[in-house]
């Protein structure tokens, strides 16, 4: 099968949606399908262009393949009479008081996935935020993990929490035992993330136990940082479950948030994880105890990739939905 990709790009810049589509296209060339990407520049702003730049969207066809896969919702405009749609929470959204542009966005995301053959979002929290944002209702297909593996080390990771004042994750360490240690890895949520980090530990008492590496990751150092973790703390809302599937593939538990049912299917409450509450108190006491019990942690790991391998999360499968 001939399968085009389509993303939207910013010039000049490598975004998730690049390195999702030249993934997609490995798998797909894997599994024995012609694949290629088409890269389409897109500009949100000015605000004022937007209509011109989803119209110009509206007109490209592209007859000369069997399927079209778009990512993003600029590219999902594009017309083919087999066309799906897996898209992330990365909108070009206006702000709240550019009310006209925010409809038409949704008018458009609706219309595209009416005329799909399947749309999906890529974790749980894409599909919220695309239901609450853009009223675009879709399933859930997570991206599959890849696999990493590693022994278990001397430290908790966590990602970058989404709203940057939240110092839970620190506040718990300070309340764990001394031997705990944190590495807090990904690229903060706003760009003054990082030193608002730093300045609560330190007040906290706690900089000499937490690593910070706040950057865009390339594969193999996000990849390192987890195949060299003991647990995977996803806390804070960082996490849309990809965290948690990458810590399972991994072999390594996750700490999730007990009002989180989306991480339900992966992370089991003391079979597979942590479901924990997210005061720092109890938080600490889950560090504690993934720290002090470390043979029942390394179990829960392996019991996280074993419920992984059991929930068809893999690429034929993920590739199957698609192309269906």
């Amino acid at each position: 099968m001939k399968v085009l990709i389509a993303c939207s790009v910013t010039p000049f810049a490598d975004s998730p949606v690049q390195q999702r589509a030249r993934l997609l296209c490995a798998r797909l060339a894997a599994a024995g399908h012609a694949s290629e990407i088409l890269r389409i520049p897109f500009a949100a702003t000015p605000l004022e262009q937007l209509p011109s730049q989803l119209v110009m969207m509206r007109s490209f066809e592209s007859w000369n393949v069997d399927h079209l896969l778009a990512l993003d919702l600029p590219a999902s405009l594009l017309r083919h009479p087999r066309k799906s749609l897996w898209l992330d929470a990365a909108l070009p959204l206006p702000d709240d008081g550019a009310a006209a542009q925010r409809r038409l966005l949704g008018t458009a995301a609706r219309e595209a996935a009416a005329e799909s053959r399947a749309a999906f979002s890529t974790s749980d929290r894409a599909r919220d935020v695309l239901r609450d944002t853009l009223g675009l209702a879709v399933a859930a297909l997570p991206v599959p993990p890849r696999e990493v593996t590693g022994v278990a080390g001397n430290y908790i990771l966590a990602a970058p929490p989404r709203a940057e004042a939240d110092t839970r994750l620190l506040a718990a360490l300070a309340l764990a035992a001394p031997e705990v240690r944190l590495l807090v890895a990904g690229r903060p949520s706003a760009p003054g993330q990082e030193d608002l980090l730093r300045c609560a530990a330190q007040a906290l008492g706690v900089e000499d136990r937490v690593r910070f590496a706040l950057q865009s990751l390339a594969e193999h150092e996000s990849d390192g940082y987890l195949a060299a973790a003991l647990a995977v703390a996803c806390i804070g809302g960082a996490d849309d479950t990809g965290l948690a599937l990458a810590a399972a593939s991994a072999g390594k538990p996750a700490i999730a948030d007990a009002r989180d049912a989306d991480s339900a299917a992966i992370v089991r409450n003391h079979l597979s994880g942590w479901l924990a509450p997210t005061d720092a108190a109890g938080l600490a006491a889950v560090f504690d105890e993934a720290w002090i019990r470390r043979h029942r942690t390394l179990a829960y790991g392996a019991n996280a990739r074993g419920l992984l391998l059991r929930s068809r999360l893999d690429w034929p499968h993920t590739l199957e939905s698609l192309l269906a």
